[in-house]
């Protein structure tokens, strides 16, 4: 989750990877794929974000979501724009509807479009009246 600490594992895996099966009398063919980079949020536009969107849809619907374990191709954005990735919640217990993504019971609660949306014309019109 941090580029320059990533670049130094993978050159530490990488001087492993050489040199110890050297030690043995081994050789080895590799290949090391640096995948999908850190997604990091650009700090003043998350704040901003986050403002808007607290106002549009309260202070109790908005949470931080914690650090993950994830690729995702929308990191690309954020290492040349300024960019914000954020969630959308998509459950709804009393419905029923709590299953994660990418499980063969995932739903979307379809209420939660409107409200989404809302959000996010709210929050770029807030943005571009800036």
């Amino acid at each position: 989750m941090d580029e320059s600490w990533r670049s130094k594992a993978l050159s530490i895996i990488e001087k492993q990877i050489q040199e110890l099966p050297a030690l043995y009398g081994a050789t080895v063919t590799y290949e090391i794929r640096r995948g999908y980079p850190a997604l990091i949020n650009h700090v003043a536009l998350t704040n901003e974000i986050t403002t808007s969107l607290i106002e549009f849809h309260g202070k109790e619907s908005v949470h931080e979501a914690e650090i993950w374990m994830a690729a995702e191709d929308f990191a690309y954005y954020t290492t040349t724009y300024p960019a914000v990735f954020y969630l959308v919640g998509i459950a709804n217990q009393q419905k029923g509807i709590g299953s994660e993504l990418h499980t063969p019971t995932f739903q979307i609660d379809e209420d939660a479009f409107d409200l989404a949306i809302g959000g996010m014309m709210y929050t770029a019109l807030r943005l571009l009246d800036d």
